[in-house]
């Protein structure tokens, strides 16, 4: 279905029996999420660190953005692994109402690469994320 209408019928398909397939140039960068080692709590932060593996020409630098956010989970959409370098970090924040429990994630990386640019994404990785460690309530009080 091409395009989808009311009730979610098909207001303009097509059907081929052939299948589109475009042959291409291995990108010269490959990126892997560094499993976290503890969860992400609500309330809280954490830095995401990703891995690069470059050709050996390619210096150029590479974006880097999550796929998608888990519920209650925000990342930065602005993270560059710098020129030349293979380590970059995501920083992520939980709210409090975070979806408690393991999510899968994955990070897109895009680089200028030739007359264009090319993308990557990493393996999935489990995100977990967890309830508070803590919570502090400080009683207000004024001073003259």
């Amino acid at each position: 279905m091409l395009i989808r209408g009311q009730n979610n019928r098909d207001v303009w398909g097509y059907t081929s029996d052939k299948l589109a397939l475009v042959v291409a140039d291995e990108i010269p960068f490959k990126i892997e999420i560094v499993p976290p080692q503890a969860p992400l709590p609500r309330n809280g932060s954490m830095d995401l660190k990703i891995v690069a593996t470059r050709a050996a020409d390619f210096k150029a630098p590479i974006a880097l953005s999550l796929a998608y956010n888990p519920p209650g989970v925000a990342s930065s959409v602005s993270e560059v692994i710098p020129e030349g370098q293979n380590e970059g970090v995501i920083p992520l924040t939980a709210n409090a109402q975070a979806a408690v429990g393991p999510w899968r994630i994955v990070v897109l990386g895009k680089s200028a690469h030739g007359n264009g640019s090319v993308e990557g994404a990493t393996q999935f990785v489990d995100l977990n994320i967890a309830e508070s460690f803590y919570a502090i309530t400080l009683p207000k009080s004024t001073i003259e």
